[in-house]
């Protein structure tokens, strides 16, 4: 085989090597985040006639969809 073809083969799995250990990162921090919140969640369950407060935030709407705003 031509030394160049080797050389980047070698590259090429060193850059798999690399990705695959920052998805598994990736997946460790997630795992991490959602065992956080999962600590802080609670069922929440609403009977008809209850009175709740929502938190509502303003949406971004570009001038492409149309939308006026008043």
């Amino acid at each position: 085989m031509d030394e160049a073809l080797i050389i980047g083969l070698e590259m090429i799995q060193e850059s798999m090597k690399i990705i695959r250990r920052i998805w598994e990162d990736i997946r460790v921090a997630q795992s991490q985040q959602k065992s956080y919140a999962d600590k802080k969640r609670r069922l929440l369950q609403f009977q008809r006639g209850d009175k709740v407060f929502l938190k509502v935030s303003p949406t971004r709407v570009s001038r492409a969809s149309g939308y006026k705003a008043n």
